[in-house]
């Protein structure tokens, strides 16, 4: 009797699929741009103390590590989304928003600067522009005419006056409803200033 050969059959190769997945990439830029969003919005009901990089790469939808990576922390980013926060400064000071003062735009810079001046001083110290200050300053002296030593002075009234109502509203017991008056003695003093210029360019 002939025992009958064995076949070997060979092993079939994985199939390959119709069409492979392919790896997608996302470019830098654009992961920064989400994360700096993220903040910008989170910033307008959160403290910066207590906003933590998690939280904000969760926002954005990416890996937490990439804030590090790409802004070098927590303080650096915050720095660097500050500029963005006083951008809208001019707007905000005009007398049809102060209708709403503090808004959440007003109070996410006020906080944000007392963050960084505490937390980043060498970069706050260093800091020429972008802040709110300059950006009140220019107001001044585009809207009143004032010069640039008044249109300071009446800023750092302004600024410092509106930090104390957002940090330490209990201090000056600030009241919303006191804002049109606000406004009103700030104009007054403003166009009295602009007379006094006047009034010393015209002895000289």
């Amino acid at each position: 009797m002939v025992a009958k050969s064995k076949t070997v059959t060979k092993p079939k190769a994985p199939t390959k699929p119709a069409n492979p997945a392919k790896r997608t990439y996302v470019k830098q830029g654009d992961v920064k741009q989400r994360i700096v969003e993220s903040t910008l919005a989170l910033l307008l009901t959160r403290d910066p103390e207590a906003l933590t990089i998690r939280e904000i790469a969760a926002h954005a939808n990416t890996h937490h590590r990439y804030i590090p990576d790409y802004f070098g922390g927590k303080g650096p980013m915050l720095a660097e989304v500050l500029p963005l926060t006083t951008a809208v400064m001019s707007g905000i000071i005009n007398e049809g928003l102060l209708a709403n003062f503090p808004s959440k735009e007003l109070t996410r810079i006020i906080r944000l600067t007392a963050w960084l001046a505490v937390n980043e001083p060498t970069w706050f110290r260093a800091r020429t522009s972008g802040m709110a200050l300059e950006t009140v300053t220019e107001f001044y002296v585009n809207v009143y005419g004032l010069n640039e030593d008044n249109a300071r002075h009446m800023a750092q009234k302004l600024v410092g006056s509106a930090i104390t109502a957002v940090l330490y509203p209990e201090i000056i017991r600030f009241d919303r409803r006191q804002t049109a008056e606000f406004v009103e003695t700030d104009r007054v003093i403003a166009e009295f200033l602009v007379s006094t210029q006047k009034a010393t360019r015209a002895k000289k």
